[in-house]
Formats: structure tokens, C-alpha cells, sequence
């Protein structure tokens, strides 16, 4: 379910802007009100309304600097009653790439968003109240490095590390912490695939 409870399985109906120029990108969206049911529950969810706006700057050619927040002014509708609340996310990320080394680092702050596993925990139906009551941060990394291969229709392989943690600070009591490494290939045609083992 969790890829429901920020609406995003939902968003059909937005209105969206960009601006690109050679410093700076801009995007904004306002979401309009749409519902999803949340997969494996008898909650429904439904956002009232939503707004979008991230930044890329490009610092220089090979280096930017992204920054994105998302608000959702939502409700959870269970049998007996509707639940609203609001929901943020917050996050930034700096990335690096000169054609043959890629980094990526980033964190981002999730408020009633992520679900509360406590209450799955629980014998009684899943509570509107609860299940998103909420608050977390994260962390990642990615390090990668671009093979050109350009030639028996392998453009390129790239192998990489990468790493993320989660942890609740409100809501309920969980941290994850993952690492691994992977490879992705890109062959001509559009096809493609990645491996990765965590």
C-alpha cells in the first residue's frame, strides 16, 4: 500500500509547468483532487488537492543541485468514518556526472506519508487516524562508474554502489538501513536491463 498513501498511483489529473535554461530548471504541478483505494486494506485514499516545485541548479557542467517539496492535503476514508491530514516531503540531492564517474547524494524529510507499521501489527481493522500519522528522514548514495562500449549493439555498462537509510522519528519504531552494489547495461534499441543485489 505504500505506494498509494502519497497519492502519486493517483495523480491523473495535474497541471504542470517547466522552465529549462542552462542554469537553472524549474517544475511545478498542482494536483488535483483524485482518489486510489490503499491496495490490501479498506481504507480509501483521496487528495483533496496538491502542489509540486522543484529546482535543479546547474552549478557547472558536471555538477547540479536539486531541491523538491511536495504537499498533499489529504483524507484516509475507512468504514466508519474520513480522517484528513496534510503531507509534505522535502528533499535535495547533489549530483555528479562527467561522462565517466557518476555520484549521487541525497536526504529527504516525509511527514504522514509513510505508513505506520504498528498498526498493521494490531488485530482490529487499520485506522485512518494512525496509519499515516507519521514523520521520517532518509539518506542515499550512489557511485557509479560509465563503460562506453559502443559496439557489438552494447552502448554501455555501468557498474555501481548504492546505499539508503530510513528512520522514523515519530509514528512508530523502524530503521532500515540498505547497501549493495549493481550493474546497469544499455544496448541499442532501447533495450536494457540492471541488476542489483542489496
Amino acid at each position: 500500500p505504500v505506494a498509494y498513501t502519497d497519492g502519486t498511483q493517483a495523480a491523473q489529473k495535474t497541471l504542470r509547468y517547466e522552465h529549462k535554461s542552462d542554469k537553472l530548471d524549474i517544475y511545478a504541478s498542482y494536483l488535483m483532487k483524485d482518489s486510489a483505494p490503499v491496495v490490501d486494506t479498506q481504507l480509501q485514499y483521496e487528495r483533496k488537492s496538491g502542489a509540486e516545485f522543484a529546482i535543479d541548479l546547474h552549478l557547472n557542467k558536471n555538477l547540479s543541485w536539486a531541491t523538491s517539496w511536495k504537499y498533499n492535503d489529504a483524507s484516509l476514508q475507512d468504514t466508519q468514518s474520513a480522517h484528513d491530514f496534510k503531507q509534505e516531503i522535502l528533499a535535495s540531492s547533489l549530483f555528479y556526472f562527467d561522462g565517466q564517474w557518476m555520484f549521487g547524494l541525497g536526504a529527504g524529510w516525509f511527514k504522514n506519508l509513510l505508513p505506520n507499521f504498528d498498526s498493521y501489527g494490531d488485530s482490529t481493522p487499520l485506522q485512518a487516524q494512525t496509519l499515516l500519522n507519521t514523520e521520517a528522514y532518509g539518506i542515499e548514495f550512489y557511485a557509479g562508474q560509465h563503460f562506453k562500449i559502443e559496439q557489438y549493439g552494447i552502448q554501455f555498462i555501468q557498474p555501481y554502489i548504492m546505499g539508503n537509510q530510513l528512520e522514523y522519528t515519530s509514528g512508530t519504531e523502524f530503521k532500515r538501513r540498505d547497501l549493495g552494489v549493481g550493474v546497469a547495461a544499455r544496448f541499442n534499441h532501447g533495450i536494457g536491463f540492471d541488476y542489483e543485489r542489496l
